[in-house]
């Protein structure tokens, strides 16, 4: 707090009767004034009170309060005393107190203890620093990365006839992480007489131990202990992806096709600024039979990382066949048979299908119907199993052997 000092320039010493006496004045139709000899103040400045139209010699007490909502506090609005000269007249001083006083409206009155004449005046304590202006945040940071980002710093004048002129103000940051150091440049900011502001940069650095988070701080140009002005401000420091892959895939094959198609998938990632996912194979792809491997990637500023999962298309479709009807043939001449030959055929989603018959085509079959199981198998193991007979019939007469010559 700062404390008052009031100092009497003129303090004769008279007897107030006598004045009185020998000027004859009339209180009744006396008038008193108080002025201050400027409108509005810097804190600790000296404001110069004048009092004039109080009896000669009689003590005035004279106390500066607010003349607005703020509590007087401290002894800076203690009431104090002064002795009118031989004309009533008085100057005394009051040094502006910079605790409760700093923006507010004061009102100093002095009031005559044998004349109960009173009179008053007005005037204000304005700031030097008005106010602190910080622009956004210039760059972007990485936790787990040392790095630097800037921030436009204002420093503007206040308002009131107590900032003119030059004033310097020494910047301060407070409130930010571990490891971020705040340098401004320059340091002090000075506003010229003629400026209603001036400009610097703040700049803040960060070790790669800083954590990431949004930060908030505070930013104070200070004048003086009582003189000050602030703001507060947002530090952001981003954070680098982490991805997270789904498990791996396992689906049959499309209906007539060797592959699967439209196969979707996603992944999770963190980070900030929020990292962009991306996949190849891309997400609704159409996959081949078999196990394929799918990298996954997130991006962001700070950046990248990646993960892998599988895609399994497991073919599940049995082959179709084609076979022959049903053969009906002769036996061969002079066999009990005969050979058969059939071409069973296949058709599959997947190359690489086999055909096998039981009996073989070009076996040769005994007189009778038998019966043709014909398998087809695919290179994945599915297969179909289908038959047919083979009916050879016996057409051959047989041949008669007769006797000759019988006697």
């Amino acid at each position: 707090m700062t404390l008052s000092r009031r100092v009497t320039r003129f303090v004769p010493i008279f007897l107030f009767a006598l004045a009185v006496s020998a000027l004859g004045v009339s209180h009744a139709a006396a008038q008193a004034t108080l002025q201050s000899d400027k409108p509005d103040y810097y804190p600790g400045e000296t404001a110069v009170l004048t009092g004039t139209g109080f009896a000669p010699g009689e003590d005035v007490a004279i106390q500066v309060r607010h003349n607005d909502a703020t509590p007087d506090s401290g002894v800076a609005h203690a009431s104090w005393s002064v002795v009118a000269d031989e004309s009533g007249s008085f100057t005394s001083d009051w040094v502006v107190c910079g605790d409760d006083c700093l923006g507010s409206a004061l009102l100093a009155t002095a009031d005559g203890q044998t004349s109960g004449l009173h009179a008053e005046v007005t005037f204000t304590d304005s700031p030097k620093v008005g106010s602190v202006v910080l622009g956004a945040q210039a760059g972007s940071l990485c936790a787990g990365t040392a790095g630097s980002v800037s921030f436009p710093v204002t420093v503007k004048r206040g308002t009131g006839s107590g900032s003119n002129g030059n004033f310097i103000a020494t910047m301060t940051a407070t409130g930010l992480p571990a490891g971020v150091t705040p340098v401004f440049t320059p340091n002090p900011i000075q506003v010229v007489s003629q400026a209603d502001s001036a400009s610097g940069t703040l700049t803040l650095s960060t070790t790669a131990l800083t954590s990431s988070g949004s930060f908030s701080f505070h930013v104070k140009a200070t004048t003086s202990a009582s003189d000050t002005a602030g703001t507060n401000a947002t530090l952001t420091i981003d954070l680098g992806p982490a991805i997270t892959c789904p498990a791996n895939i396992t689906l049959a094959n499309t209906t007539g096709l060797c592959a699967r198609n439209n196969v979707t998938f996603t992944a999770t990632a963190t980070g900030t600024p929020a990292p962009t996912i991306s996949f190849s194979p891309v997400s609704s792809s159409t996959f081949p039979v078999g196990t394929t491997t799918v990298t996954a990637t997130a991006t962001n500023s700070c950046g990248v990382s990646s993960c892998t999962f599988t895609v399994t298309i497991n073919d599940t479709e049995k082959p179709g066949l084609s076979l022959p009807a049903n053969i009906v043939k002769a036996n061969d001449p002079g066999q009990c048979g005969a050979v058969v030959t059939f071409t069973p055929t296949a058709a599959d989603n997947c190359p690489g299908v086999t055909v096998v018959s039981t009996p073989l085509s070009g076996s040769t079959f005994a007189v009778g119907t038998t019966t043709v199981n014909v398998t087809a198998t695919d290179a994945h193991g599915n297969s179909t199993t289908e038959s047919f007979n083979v009916t050879v019939n016996d057409t051959e007469k047989p041949a008669l052997t007769v006797p000759t010559g019988i006697r």
